[in-house]
């Protein structure tokens, strides 16, 4: 009787999950910066739409480590900022 119990439960979360995903996938709001969620990481430079190689013109540089936080007082510096001489010995 407990399984019968966690399989209905189970069940049940895997419908809404399928329900969440169809509904987001139609109805859900569209992004439309490039980096809505501030990421240092370098794939959120792409552009929305890239075209072959991903990046147009020059692939950029990085510079630093894809979670790079809390540095100057900043809460996000991308990877493609270059490290400043005072930032050096960190």
């Amino acid at each position: 009787m407990f399984i019968s119990f966690v399989v209905i439960i189970v069940f049940a979360t895997q419908l809404m999950f399928v329900f969440n995903f169809f509904y987001s996938m139609y109805k859900g709001r569209k992004v439309t910066t490039p980096n809505p969620w501030d990421a240092t990481t370098l794939e959120w430079t792409t552009p929305i739409n890239p075209g072959h190689g991903n990046w147009p013109g020059e692939i950029p540089e990085v510079h630093r480590w894809a979670y790079d936080y809390s540095k100057d007082g900043k809460d996000f510096i991308p990877q493609t900022v270059p490290v400043s001489p005072d930032e050096s010995g960190h």
